[in-house]
């Protein structure tokens, strides 16, 4: 393959930052003789004219000296990087040094070359190999990118982001988290006295309203559940102040919803902390990322209690206990029976918080 070839639109477009006029000849005569003039070489002397070159024309790889009269070292390679985060950056350096090679590379260099002991091959292959694999890289961006856009409206994108970055098989794990149930208040007769398109909207009208919500606090929807659905605070990605997080995120649904649906549709939120097994369920190629615990059922059940305390949220001991700080007034509630919990458990309703509620600062 020649340089020719390589970027698919041309010759390639090679930008040199050197103030060494006799360094330029010599880059010019290597290239010269081993792509017989099949490319074409811009030049500067500083880097910040090289800079505003690179930002307005197409450059395909970067040629970079890291002695120049106005940036040296490392940061002629973070200045360069800043503007061109998609352009390899072949450095060329007068200093024989591995770790400024290593730092170099970690610093967004594609390769090293030392002055001095390379020739015309080894300096032409770098810069096909550079570009390639900057091709390359984008060219998985790019399709990470689509695949997370297309499975984000299926599957949250969080999970999704999980998934791309530690691969599918996502090994069950016992996590600390809290749980959400959301659902609507008397949803058999708001189904009952309207049309199921009209049923449908309100449920959607409704998840658009929490669904950002709960993401904006660190959160992802597990699922959707009929009329209701199911937030995890914590899994995949651990979150130290899920707890808090999670009531942060109910108050806000709450007090969003009492102003886009004006009375018109009441909802209960139920919040359960604890440990929970997260990772994939599933078999036969199909495969869900959802966490089992008791917690999950806990939230449910304390969901429902609602309609008996007459709350919008109620949370439970141990949500109160994860809580750090507690930054919510919490008023206690009667003990209330639970499905699989006759004896009857301790609610609390979180009022408002000591501060604004907001989604948190990561």
């Amino acid at each position: 393959m020649t340089a020719a070839s390589e970027n698919g639109h041309g010759p390639p477009e090679l930008l040199l930052v050197e103030d060494n006029l006799g360094d330029v000849r010599l880059v010019e005569r290597m290239l010269a003789k081993r792509w017989k003039g099949n490319f074409a070489l811009s030049h500067f002397e500083r880097l910040s004219d090289a800079v505003r070159h690179v930002a307005r024309s197409r450059v395909d790889c970067v040629l970079l000296d890291l002695s120049l009269p106005d940036a040296d070292g490392l940061e002629a390679i973070a200045q360069t990087r800043r503007v061109a985060s998609e352009v390899p950056i072949v450095v060329l350096s007068g200093l024989e040094e591995e770790d400024l090679a290593v730092e170099a590379v970690r610093g967004g260099a594609d390769d090293y070359l030392v002055k001095g002991s390379i020739d015309g091959d080894h300096l032409s292959r770098s810069i096909r190999y550079a570009i390639e694999r900057k091709q390359i890289e984008i060219r998985l961006t790019r399709l990470r990118e689509r695949i997370r856009q297309a499975f984000g409206t299926y599957v949250d994108p969080e999970v999704v982001d999980h998934i791309l970055s530690e691969g599918p098989s996502l090994v069950p794990q016992e996590v600390e988290v809290t749980m959400m149930f959301v659902d609507i208040c008397a949803f058999t007769s708001l189904a009952e006295r309207s049309e199921p398109r009209e049923v449908v909207s309100t449920l959607n009208c409704l998840f658009a309203l929490a669904v950002p919500i709960i993401a904006r606090h660190g959160g992802h929807v597990d699922k959707f559940v009929g009329d209701g659905l199911l937030a995890v605070f914590g899994a995949p990605r651990p979150l130290r102040d899920h707890a808090n997080r999670a009531v942060r995120a109910a108050l806000e649904i709450d007090q969003t919803a009492r102003e886009q649906f004006k009375g018109d549709l009441e909802i209960g939120i139920g919040i359960d902390s604890g440990t929970v097994v997260a990772g994939n369920v599933g078999g036969g190629g199909r495969f869900d990322f959802t966490v089992i615990g008791n917690a999950v059922n806990v939230a449910a059940g304390v969901e429902a209690a609602t309609r008996r305390t007459d709350d919008t949220i109620l949370i439970t001991e141990h949500a109160k206990r994860a809580l750090r700080p507690v930054e919510v007034a919490l008023e206690e509630r009667p003990s209330v029976p639970l499905k699989g919990k006759p004896e009857g458990v301790i609610l609390y309703a979180p009022c408002a918080l000591r501060q604004r509620v907001r989604a948190p600062t990561e």
